[in-house]
C-alpha cells in the first residue's frame, strides 16, 4: 500500500486522492478569497452573508493547510528517496548570481 511504503497515514493519501478526483468539479472546488475582500471594501454584510463568508474562508484555510501538509510530506519523501537536502538550512550561504 502507498501509505505504508512512504510512511504516510491512510487519511493523507485519501485526501490526496479526493482532491485529485474533485479537481475538475467546480462545485466541490474551494475558491480562494480574492486579494480585495468584502471587508476591505467596508461593505456592510448581513448576518447570513457574514456566516457564508466565514464558511468560505474556513474552507479555503482548511484546503491551504492540507496543501501545506502535502507539500511538507512530499519534500520529506523526496529528501529521503533522493538522499539530498531540499529545505534551506539556517545559516546557509546564498548563491551570488
Amino acid at each position: 500500500m502507498i501509505a505504508q511504503r512512504f510512511d504516510l497515514s491512510r487519511n493523507t493519501v485519501g485526501s490526496w486522492v479526493y482532491r485529485k478526483s474533485t479537481a475538475g468539479n467546480s462545485k466541490k472546488r474551494v475558491k480562494l478569497a480574492p486579494l480585495e475582500t468584502t471587508f476591505m471594501k467596508e461593505k456592510e454584510l448581513s448576518a447570513g452573508e457574514k456566516d457564508s463568508r466565514i464558511r468560505e474562508l474556513e474552507r479555503a484555510l482548511s484546503m491551504e493547510k492540507m496543501r501545506s501538509e502535502c507539500l511538507e510530506k512530499m519534500i520529506e519523501i523526496a529528501e529521503r528517496e533522493l538522499k539530498i537536502d531540499i529545505r534551506k538550512k539556517s545559516g546557509a550561504k546564498q548563491s551570488t548570481r
